[in-house]
């Protein structure tokens, strides 16, 4: 009898032992089925699991498992395997464009319409919902595009900057529209990720910043509103750090004797990242009267730091009289406009957020302006008195963002 239990014993371990390493193998396995797949496998593991079940069918629905196990492995594989051709294709048209048996022109056009086949088939995987496929389609694509595009200014030659920063924002737009359209989120941080070297790279092939940069503020652009629209808040982070960051290389590379660049084209691209930062939140909070966010607060605090201060050096360097008079003149239009906004429109959306957002932005345009165009003792003068404008007017309306404000342009004077 005790060599029976003892039997028993470990008969009930080692079943349960089994059942562990299948549970941890349908967890795996899981992880790469769709949902109506992963519910299947589930109900085949409780099958094979159940004490009501027979031996037979326990068997069955194990090496259902298996297959579905070993099929999705194999399926992994062959993915892999089949963008490693694609890539291997890719460097075989490189190889005949490098070697002259190809001309230039040819082996750059062949080599962007094989990258946007592998475009399409990723659009049609997507579609499918064949997801594993359309990120490998994708992965293919941007592994081939944004590196082409780099050797069709860098090494090849062929194109100047400004063109390449143009058929760069041609191939992300197709790229980024085509994740949007199928609502794959993984594409798009495929595309993202790439293009942002890709722009920093075409910065440093002929040493021109402004081309590339205003690509990034358009990405820019495009992933805010991605965010606004299909909840993707994410892309939009690295994208304007990126161009936060070039926007301050700009600034320098611009000084620069010689520089390709130069301050007129600086200042003019410093603005165009405030606008269009700031446009898209105006087009939010006042068009659409939603809340400010978090991203929005950060990236305006950003955008008029670099902005506004990459032009201030850049005029001051470079000794631009009239560019400083012509920052002065839009900073405080700008500044004016905000304020008049805060209290026109944004006090009556009862927004206290959204309040603070734009009677900030105001102040900041105004010191800026205010630097711009007067001599220090002017200056004092007016922040002195704006000082005083807002603490009465804080007293008035019993409002403590004047308060704040009056402190602010005291401290400034």
């Amino acid at each position: 009898m005790p060599e029976r239990v003892a039997e028993l014993e470990a008969k009930v371990a080692e079943l349960s032992e089994s059942l562990k390493a299948m549970e941890r193998r349908v967890a795996l396995l899981e992880k790469g089925l769709t949902p109506a797949a992963a519910r299947r496998v589930r109900q085949l593991a409780a099958a094979a699991s159940s004490p009501s079940t027979p031996a037979a069918e326990k068997g069955d629905a194990t090496e259902v498992m298996l297959r579905q196990d070993a099929a999705s492995v194999a399926g992994t594989v062959s993915l892999a395997g089949r963008t490693l051709l694609v890539l291997a294709g890719a460097f075989a048209l490189r190889a005949l464009t490098d070697s002259g048996r190809l001309p230039a022109w040819v082996g750059i056009g062949a080599g962007f319409v094989y990258a946007g086949i592998w475009v399409a088939l990723a659009d049609r995987a997507a579609a499918e919902r064949k997801l594993w496929s359309a990120g490998f389609h994708g992965a293919a694509a941007v592994s081939i595009g944004f590196p082409l595009l780099f050797e069709t200014t860098a090494h090849f030659q062929v194109v100047p900057t400004w063109i390449a920063a143009v058929l760069l924002c041609g191939f992300t737009a197709v790229a980024l529209g085509v994740a949007a359209r199928r609502r794959f989120q993984p594409l798009a941080w495929l595309v993202v990720l790439a293009a942002i070297p890709a722009a920093f790279a075409l910065m440093l092939a002929q040493g021109r910043v402004a081309p590339p940069l205003l690509f990034l503020v358009f990405l820019g652009i495009g992933t805010v509103w991605l965010g606004y629209v299909l909840d993707w808040h994410g892309l939009r982070w690295p994208v304007a750090g990126a161009a936060d960051l070039a926007v301050l290389f700009l600034a320098v590379e611009a000084l620069r004797p010689g520089a390709p660049d130069g301050p007129v084209t600086a200042v003019l691209v410093q603005f165009a990242l405030m606008a269009a930062y700031l446009g898209s939140t105006a087009v939010r909070t006042l068009g659409l009267r939603r809340g400010v966010v978090a991203f929005e607060m950060v990236q305006s605090a950003a955008v008029l730091l670099v902005g506004l201060g990459g032009a201030a050096f850049v005029t001051a360097r470079a000794g631009m009289g009239s560019g400083a008079l012509a920052l002065g003149l839009l900073s405080l239009a700008f500044g004016a406009g905000a304020y008049g906004v805060a209290f026109a429109f944004v006090e009556r959306q009862r927004s206290p957020a959204n309040f603070y957002f734009y009677t900030s932005a105001g102040a900041a345009f105004v010191l800026a302006g205010a630097g711009f165009l007067l001599s220090p003792d002017a200056r004092g003068l007016l922040w002195a008195a704006l000082a005083l404008a807002c603490a009465v007017g804080a007293r008035r309306a019993g409002r403590a963002t004047l308060a704040g404000h009056a402190a602010t342009y005291a401290a400034a004077a």
